[in-house]
């Protein structure tokens, strides 16, 4: 049990890439988990949840040897040169690792290593990615999973987040992890929360809490917690879209899981030049903000918000 070298990765430049993992394994042979982050260099916040996890679990062992029954890896950076320099991407040519799925060992360097990734996590019971979406947004936590046939939307209950986003799987869908798990049957699990380049230490404990939730209720250590939510499940029919007509300064009135109603002012947009004013938008409907754009300038046609309706 504890840390090890997964794989390593040479660089021409630099000293090599190096990947560690996280493994507890119990005696009882009970379910096997494994739990990525970190496959873009701004997702702080799950980082730290991946850290706080293997931090839990070294402490209940030191005073429960048996604690563990069944089988976690965690992983809580493979992108660490991004890490290092503060980008997004693979720094050498700007691509994106968790869109590099399965990988293609003689292929570019981030096909590689998702080659070499997915190699070491595949073939587990369940899977779960950490991760933040797209950088310009903030989430409430939630758990993403995809309709698929071997799909186990049930199962997503176990983390008790307060939502569930279900949803069918688009084109580019399927060069992620979450997806790839699914068809070499792993039950696979996205837990989104929020915004890229930041720590929301609230948020952070309430998705380690869902992560302990998930292994306990699944035998995989031995652990009560006790529950926030009854999970609500979603699709994307459930949730509006509110879009600005205009760019520029962008003025939000409510944040991430605030009840709103319909006719409420969300936000407003200022021009940048000469402060006035260019719009305010209201509540198309009552519900509850699930997603927020989270930079001060905003783009024309931008999604502003996601509400859930009510």
């Amino acid at each position: 049990m504890g840390k090890e070298l997964l794989f390593s990765f040479p660089s021409p430049s630099r000293d090599e890439l190096k990947v560690y993992g996280y493994r507890f394994k119990g005696a009882e042979g009970k379910a096997s988990v494994a739990i990525v982050s970190g496959l873009r260099g701004d997702e702080l916040l799950q980082l730290y949840v991946a850290s706080k996890l293997v931090r839990f679990l070294k402490e209940k062992l030191e005073h429960n040897k048996s604690f563990v029954r069944g089988e976690v890896l965690i992983i809580p950076a493979v992108n660490t040169y991004s890490f290092n320099i503060e980008k997004r991407y693979w720094p050498l040519d700007n691509t994106d690792i968790s869109r590099m799925f399965p990988g293609y060992d003689r292929g570019e360097t981030t096909q590689r290593i998702a080659a070499m990734l997915f190699e070491k996590v595949k073939g587990f019971d369940y899977g779960i990615k950490l991760t933040s979406g797209i950088r310009s947004n903030e989430y409430i936590p939630h758990v993403k999973v995809f309709d698929m046939e071997n799909s186990d939307i049930d199962k997503s209950r176990d983390f008790g987040l307060r939502y569930i986003h279900k949803i069918q799987p688009k084109p580019y869908d399927t060069v992620t992890l979450a997806y790839n798990w699914q068809i070499w049957n792993t039950k696979a699990y996205s837990i989104y929360g929020g915004k890229a380049n930041d720590i929301n230490f609230a948020y952070a404990e309430e998705i380690k809490n869902a992560l302990v939730r998930f292994l306990s209720k699944n035998e995989v250590i031995s652990h009560r917690i006790h529950e926030l939510y009854f999970p609500e499940v979603i699709e994307d029919e459930s949730l509006v879209s509110v879009k600005t007509p205009y760019a520029g300064i962008f003025h939000p009135y409510k944040e991430l899981g605030d009840y709103v109603v319909k006719g409420e002012t969300l936000f407003r947009v200022e021009d940048p030049l000469s402060g006035e004013t260019r719009v305010k938008i209201k509540s198309p409907v009552d519900g509850i903000v699930f997603q927020k754009h989270n930079h001060p300038m905003i783009y024309q046609n931008t999604v502003a918000f996601r509400l859930e309706v009510k």
